[in-house]
């Protein structure tokens, strides 16, 4: 192309931008009509991003950083253990989100993260701090059904519909009709 004192050409499908005052290239979007990418030229998605790097992130910046409140986010891959997916927020108007631990994390067994990076391995959801809930609805057992010990280890917490006498601290027997929480202890 060559107009106006603009020199340059281009790839089919990529947006073109000024690489040099007065010439024209290639940018990192590539539109097929169907989908576009940033980063790769086979969006599977209406929008994918991708990243040679071990990491692919999205940032959400505000840059209004007279109100206090205002924060940005990052929504990245691979902070902790590759392939998780992290959500970050700075600590202060217009500050790095990336300064501090990722707020919410989801490993790539699916399990969720929230306060911490760490994953333990076990529990679907983790979360370091004070947890709030309208309704908490436990496994329901017969004592011959219970498990022992159940995969989530010590403070498991579950009930039974068939404890007979049940007394506090006690050890639980199946063939009545009472319906009591079960907390697993450790033994």
């Amino acid at each position: 192309v060559t107009s106006g004192g603009i020199t340059g050409s281009g790839t089919v499908n990529k947006l073109s931008k000024f690489t040099a005052s007065g010439v024209v290239g290639d940018s990192l979007i590539f539109d097929n009509a169907s989908n576009v990418g940033i980063g790769t030229t086979t969006p599977p998605h209406n929008l994918t991003l991708s990243s040679p790097n071990s990491s692919t992130e999205l940032g959400l910046y505000n840059t209004n950083t007279a109100s206090a409140s205002n924060r940005n986010w990052l929504i990245g891959t691979t902070y902790q253990n590759f392939g998780d997916l992290n959500f970050f927020v700075s600590n202060i108007a217009g500050g790095n989100p990336k300064a501090s631990p990722p707020k919410i994390s989801i490993s790539t067994a699916g399990r969720v993260m929230i306060g911490t990076s760490v994953d333990n391995g076990t529990d679907a959801l983790q979360v370091n701090g004070s947890v709030s809930v309208t309704t908490l609805k436990t496994s329901g057992f017969t004592v011959a059904t219970l498990p022992t010990p159940p995969a989530q280890g010590l403070g498991a917490r579950a009930h039974v519909t068939d404890a007979l006498n049940p007394t506090y601290l006690g050890t639980l027997t199946g063939g009545g009709t009472v319906k009591c929480p079960v907390f697993y202890n450790g033994t």
